[in-house]
């Protein structure tokens, strides 16, 4: 019969453990630089917001209806006179100003977002967007609102009244308004707030 050494077996044991060691590690590590990856491809490079990619996958799961109805909301924030601030200081400043915006804004909504109900998102140059559940129209509107003063009193980078935003406001209910409509009525909402001079908050109706 063939005999094996006590050390043998102690060497088989210990390569046997250190090779299973070094497979989960790699497992895990490989699952965590996907995840990293993942994320990397989910984000604004400028402002370190959701971009816009992943606002429109977020407004496609809204098209289907949920066995329990949804309220949900969008806000648009545009940068009032962001050429104007690229034109005189220069891209970089420009840059600057939407970094500034962005911590901003995402300080603004934290609490919001600690509870799961919003998301930031880059909507396209100086453009943001924000995702909402779970408020209504009125609700929402003070949201904005609150956005809006945010930028206005200054901070992150940005003095008082050195920056302003406009911000349009549409609410609907799941499964009731394809997500593009309310998108469209945002849109709507934005620019009626431009129009009126800007630094303002209008909600649509509906």
């Amino acid at each position: 019969m063939l005999q094996i050494a006590p050390i043998d077996v102690v060497r088989f044991a210990s390569v046997y453990g250190l090779m299973v060691c070094f497979v989960t590690t790699y497992a895990l590590l490989e699952e965590r630089a996907g995840v990293m990856l993942r994320e990397v491809g989910d984000r604004d490079g400028l402002t370190g917001c959701f971009n816009r990619r992943r606002f429109n996958e977020a407004m496609a799961r809204r098209v289907a209806p949920r066995a329990e109805v949804t309220r949900l909301g969008v806000l648009l924030a545009d940068v009032d006179h962001f050429k104007a601030i690229n034109d005189q200081r220069g891209h970089l400043e420009g840059d600057r100003v939407l970094m500034a915006v962005a911590s901003t804004l995402q300080r603004a909504l934290q609490s919001e977002a600690d509870r799961g109900r919003a998301k930031l998102y880059r909507y396209g140059g100086e453009e943001f967007a924000v995702l909402v559940s779970g408020r209504d129209a009125a609700q929402l509107g003070l949201l904005a609102e609150a956005l809006r003063s945010a930028i206005a009193a200054g901070g992150d980078g940005i003095g008082p009244g050195e920056v302003t935003i406009s911000v349009g406001v549409a609410a609907w209910w799941q499964g009731s308004e394809a997500p593009e409509a309310a998108l469209q009525r945002a849109d709507e909402a934005l620019y009626e707030a431009k129009r009126g001079g800007r630094n303002r908050v209008v909600v649509a109706p509906g």
